[in-house]
């Protein structure tokens, strides 16, 4: 029941024969190391939002002035050449996905193309979307989740509710089984951190009583002062506790858990990141409409609005370079798919700057907790 990160695969489901055949094109091409595609990316993330109803303490964008973007669906018309090839199509970022306005009729759209469609979210808006979920095939939805507890969970993630949002999932897992359904899969995902870690094990237990057949462990990455006293950087023996007692409660419960490697034995070795194949597979999209080379990386590479086709977007210059050179940023790579857990730039990362310049002299987003978005108050 233990799984660790697979860098080139994605979550497994039944594919359209054109689906199957660009794949199968795009982990070649991928492997050989192609700079001008010709296959389509197997999977598309658009950041809908940077905006969020809450301000979790391990979150960069906390406390960050900066402009509020919302994707604008019109860059879908140069993306959805792609949508009969991809596999899978995301719809997160830094910013929380169910306060983005028209959720449900981007959900409705995007139901007509045989992607998956996954997201990733607190949950505290769940309970307005629940129909949604079903009636447009949402395959797979992650839950964000820092304690087992709920002053735990409650503290790390300021402004939210643990008990609300555990409600909103059991109506979520509840329907499921009344209509005998496989989707959406879904699973917590926890960010252990020295606040937190000790209740891993307690996660495990948690999931098992709600049905949830996944917990996610991603370690926090710190980027200021603050951040750095919750990282669990050389703390190993702490670490192989709480993730030994994990493991051993996932296996008596039938959980599936997807862990991290422990700093010093993560078998990347002393690369400074691992082997990555986002510039080849994926094709990341931020909430301004600029294209960037992962969601770790701040780099504006080029918008949206400057190209007339996918195929312009897909095998721009810059994409050409970056699958050529990866960037500088890629050094000190924290993704929780890439990143080498020997390096202590994995998990400290103080005085980087941890997201783009979404012009800072603009709004700032006040730490005030919102149960439902700002359009509907």
């Amino acid at each position: 029941m233990i799984k660790r990160v697979d860098t080139t695969h994605l979550f497994k489901s039944t594919l359209t024969n054109q689906q199957n055949e660009n794949s199968l094109k795009n982990i070649e091409e991928g492997n050989q190391g192609v700079q001008e595609m010709s296959s389509y990316p197997r999977r598309i993330v658009v950041e809908l939002t940077n905006r969020c109803n809450l301000n979790c303490i391990m979150c960069g964008r906390t406390g960050r002035h900066f402009e509020k973007f919302n994707f604008d669906r019109e860059w879908f018309k140069v993306l959805e050449p792609a949508f009969v090839h991809t596999e899978e199509i995301v719809l997160h970022g830094w910013g929380e996905p169910l306060v983005y306005k028209g959720f449900s009729d981007l959900l409705e759209y995007l139901d007509q193309f045989p992607m998956r469609k996954y997201f990733c979210t607190n949950g505290m808006l769940l309970k307005n979307f629940k129909e949604d979920i079903f009636k447009y095939h949402v395959d797979i939805l992650a839950i964000s989740m820092d304690g087992a507890k709920k002053a735990t969970n409650d503290r790390i993630r300021a402004g939210g509710n643990q008990k609300l949002i555990l409600d909103n999932v059991r109506e979520i897992v509840q329907y499921k089984k009344e209509h005998n359904l496989d989707y959406p899969h879904m699973n917590f995902v926890f960010t252990a951190m020295t606040d937190n870690i000790d209740e891993l094990p307690d996660m495990i237990d948690l999931a098992a009583s709600i049905g949830i057949p996944e917990v996610k462990v991603v370690y926090l990455t710190a980027f200021d002062e603050d951040m750095a006293k919750l990282s669990l950087y050389n703390k190993q023996e702490l670490v192989k506790k709480n993730f030994l007692l994990a493991e051993k409660k996932a296996n008596e419960k039938g959980i599936q858990l997807k862990m991290p490697y422990m700093q010093g034995v993560d078998p990347a070795g002393t690369a400074l990141h691992r082997q990555c194949f986002f510039p080849f597979r994926d094709l990341f999209i931020g909430s301004d409409g600029f294209v960037r080379p992962c969601m770790s990386i701040t780099e504006r590479m080029f918008s949206l609005d400057s190209v007339q086709t996918f195929n312009e977007a897909w095998n721009h210059d810059k994409m050409r370079d970056l699958r050529k050179n990866m960037t500088e940023e890629c050094n000190k790579c924290y993704h929780s798919s890439c990143a080498n857990w020997n390096n202590k730039e994995s998990f400290i990362q103080i005085d980087e700057l941890l997201l783009p310049d979404w012009n800072d002299e603009a709004s700032f987003i006040p730490n005030v907790e919102v149960l439902v978005p700002e359009w509907e108050n």
